[in-house]
């Protein structure tokens, strides 16, 4: 989604504020699910309104979110595990 769509800044927003509790949580991450709970206490005013983020919208920022350096560590095996499988494959 480009900035200049609906919608576009304020997921660029929510994505930079993911991004900021990362590093707060960082290494251990929030915990699974609670993503409402977590982006929260940090929302910014300008996103309040009538509606909430129930997501980060980037299952990448949420999953490092939630699962800290654990789930980056598992992604990445599974990653390298996936490209393996399919270099056995095509070759």
């Amino acid at each position: 989604m480009l900035v200049g769509e609906v919608g576009g800044d304020l997921r660029l927003s929510l994505w930079k504020t993911t991004a900021d509790l990362i590093r707060d949580y960082f290494p251990v991450g929030s915990g699974f699910g609670a993503f409402v709970e977590t982006y929260e206490i940090v929302e910014p005013h300008n996103a309040l309104g009538l509606g909430y983020a129930n997501h980060a919208h980037n299952d990448l920022l949420e999953l490092v979110l939630g699962g800290g350096l654990p789930a980056s560590i598992l992604l990445v095996v599974a990653l390298i595990a996936l490209g393996r499988a399919s270099w056995r494959v095509f070759r």
